[in-house]
């Protein structure tokens, strides 16, 4: 997929027109769509809870690495010589300004799939890195996920548990109203030109939101590593200068760097709360076709959040855009409330699951909240009976396969968090 995207960028230098851009937009979102859920997989199958959310944090950093690299390729670009497209016959063979960006995005990209394919594992007991010891000590770790590992096999009972429970529709519609704001990003170079500023000083003022992102999304993965068990609260607090600065948008006279300085701090809060209900998903969701299934919920309110945001940003609202920053000041305060609830739901879970565990009296009360569980294993006669095999069957001869019951860890089986009782939210 990242060998697709990779292509499908460049082959927008020989795309002229609205709907060729649109074909190889939308092909490019098809692309996208599976890298988030990947990452997020292949990170819970090497990394703790706790370790989880922080590399989710680390690897949602280079999104404002990118933004200012980017920043500056686009202000590169911006001073070659000025060109039409490539593709038009009056153009004999010259390169536009715009398309030098995307040839050199494309070319990065593609060298990032190459290292990628090279080097990166799908999971612990593919790592080249590690020896055998190695492998079994990094899938032991993170038995404490209660989650396993990866399994190639769809299992339709947890893709329709997925969508059964609440939780998954709840991050759904969290995802929704966060990516109301990428209406911000896609506006992102008219909404700073709207406040008084150059197409060249435009370019060079994308960069700094691209540092913000970063140190806003390190400072709230160092507080997850204080306090692990506070993702919402943190996501609650992160949105704080958020709102803030979406006040001051909507109330500030037209001061343009009083009004830079808003738009920047923006930044502060939907970032992290993003990122971290990411890994929130990941570490509260148990069962590998689930967990799939609820990422790609997650990634499907992402994308109708993308999809509605721009259609508020028009030209009657422009400068200030007051009616925007009034919606996505009314989504902040949503966002707020569905995060407060979610902690408060999931916790209820835990609850219940610890009041269950406390109160079983018979075996089979505390056998369904106990850490461990059972499971078939095919025995061989002759190895364990001393007795000849295979048996012979009076219609047919068949190699019967006996088994026998084993007791083994219920965080090392691909169960979800229904099945598992142990599971803690």
């Amino acid at each position: 997929m990242m060998f697709l995207w990779a292509m499908l960028v460049g082959v927008h230098c020989a795309a002229i027109g609205y709907k060729k851009l649109i074909a190889l937009r939308i092909l490019l979102g098809f692309t996208e769509g599976c890298i988030t859920p990947g990452i997020m997989l292949i990170t819970s199958m090497f990394y703790t809870r706790t370790e989880m959310g922080e590399r989710v944090g680390w690897t949602f950093q280079c999104n404002g690495i990118a933004q200012i690299i980017s920043g500056f390729i686009a202000f590169g670009a911006y001073h070659t010589p000025t060109r039409t497209p490539l593709s038009l016959p009056e153009n004999h063979g010259k390169v536009a300004q715009w398309q030098w960006f995307m040839i050199i995005i494309a070319l990065l990209t593609l060298a990032v799939c190459i290292a990628f394919a090279a080097f990166f594992p799908d999971s612990p007991t593919k790592a080249k890195f590690l020896t055998q010891e190695d492998k079994v000590i990094a899938i032991k770790r993170i038995r404490v996920n209660q989650a396993g590992v990866e399994t190639k096999k769809w299992k339709n009972y947890q893709f329709i548990e997925a969508l059964r429970d609440p939780k998954g529709w709840i991050f759904m519609l969290f995802a929704i109203l966060a990516n109301f704001v990428g209406g911000i990003g896609i506006q992102y170079s008219l909404i700073i030109k709207d406040m008084g500023f150059t197409v060249l000083e435009t370019t060079l003022l994308n960069i700094p939101s691209g540092g913000i992102m970063v140190i806003t999304v390190t400072f709230s993965m160092w507080m997850l590593h204080r306090y692990p068990n506070a993702r919402g609260w943190i996501s609650v607090l992160s949105y704080i200068p958020s709102i803030i600065s979406v006040i001051l948008l909507i109330t500030l006279p037209d001061n343009r760097v009083g009004l830079l300085i808003a738009f920047y701090c923006i930044q502060f809060g939907n970032t992290p709360a993003v990122v971290l209900s990411l890994s929130w998903i990941t570490t509260t969701t148990s069962g590998h076709t689930k967990k799939l299934t609820q990422h790609a919920m997650w990634l499907i309110g992402y994308s109708v959040g993308q999809m509605v945001a721009p259609q508020w940003w028009k030209n009657e609202y422009k400068p200030r855009n007051r009616v925007p920053w009034g919606i996505i000041l009314t989504s902040y305060c949503c966002q707020v409330v569905i995060l407060l609830f979610l902690r408060w739901y999931l916790n209820q879970r835990n609850v219940t699951r610890d009041a269950g565990a406390a109160n079983a009296t018979t075996e089979e009360e505390k056998e369904k909240y106990s850490e461990y569980g059972w499971i078939e294993v095919p025995i061989n006669d002759a190895a364990v009976e001393g007795q000849e095999s295979p048996v012979e069957d009076e219609k047919h001869t068949t190699s019967e396969k006996k088994t026998k019951r084993v007791r083994v860890e219920k965080r090392f089986l691909d169960l979800t968090d229904f099945e598992n009782l142990s599971f803690r939210y």
